[in-house]
């Protein structure tokens, strides 16, 4: 997921290299959809929960549950919610079921398995940009483009001790001001959840005044909660006026190896081999 979120970031920049002849208005619409696009691949980055790398010897299984709530102007309330049930073994082998959808990801064999219990089909990619990461080790992500002198940057930490910082660049009277999205990060101390000991961190985030166009500064809160036990999120909690809610939970954890059998293909399915299988990086 992360190769394909990386693929997509690079697409995007080149397109918007190449936008460099084109007139205002299109290099404005190319970077609003850039602009779309990063707040995507944030979202899926979030989302990944357990599954963001591959790591060794904290095998577990859990049910990941994702809310979202967003409040109209009008009070109106919009509401969705979906869980996936997540599985890793010891050796970073994971699991995630959603609905007749299974995905397994095999960094020993790297591998990926699409599993679709409808179609009784497995589709089978290489993996072999994937490399394992010792319990601790953090993952990252970081996406920068340009058209002309408009730039986007975003850059995010996966951990959880560390301030995130972003920066937006806009351009006005064709001189290009650079306004900060400042972060301040607060320590909340370590706590139990599912039985495991998580450590807390609360991110306010203040876009300035003018920044993204707006005419008064704009306030969103982060709030994570890692366990290095687990190396994983258990919690997160992002409130934001613009997009709303966003909560998500690491729920019915139990520690321990999970049945190797769910690891492997059901026998009797046609497996398709993609062709990204014949791709070595």
């Amino acid at each position: 997921m992360m190769k394909q979120i990386m693929g997509i970031a690079g697409t995007i920049v080149l397109a918007a290299m190449g936008a460099a002849a084109q007139d205002e208005v299109q290099q404005k619409a190319l970077m609003e959809k850039l602009k779309v696009e990063i707040q995507s691949m944030t979202e899926a980055t979030a989302k990944l929960g357990v599954m963001a790398q591959p790591v060794l010897g904290a095998p577990f299984s859990g049910t990941e549950v994702n809310e979202e709530t967003q409040t109209l102007a009008d009070g109106t309330k919009i509401h969705h919610e979906s869980q996936t049930q997540v599985y890793r073994d010891g050796a970073g082998r994971t699991r995630r079921e959603m609905g007749n959808t299974v995905v397994i990801m095999d960094p020993v064999a790297k591998m990926r398995y699409t599993i679709n219990h409808e179609r009784k089909t497995v589709t089978a990619v290489n993996m072999g940009f994937v490399k394992m990461a010792p319990a601790g080790e953090r993952a990252g992500i970081g996406i920068a483009a340009g058209a002309n002198d408009q730039v986007v940057t975003y850059t995010m930490d996966t951990g959880n001790t560390e301030r995130v910082m972003s920066s937006a660049v806009v351009v006005k009277d064709g001189k290009v001001a650079k306004k900060e999205i400042r972060g301040n990060t607060e320590d909340l101390g370590p706590q139990t959840m599912e039985g495991v000991v998580a450590n807390g961190t609360r991110l306010t985030r203040t876009i300035e005044t003018g920044a993204i166009g707006n005419d008064r500064p704009i306030n969103s809160v982060s709030e994570r909660w890692y366990s290095p036990q687990l190396q994983t999120m258990m919690m997160t909690k992002q409130t934001d006026p613009r997009s709303g809610e966003n909560i998500f939970r690491l729920t019915n954890v139990k520690l321990g190896e999970p049945d190797p059998g769910l690891f492997q293909v059901p026998a009797g399915y046609q497996v398709i081999e993609s062709r990204a299988a014949a791709r070595k990086e």
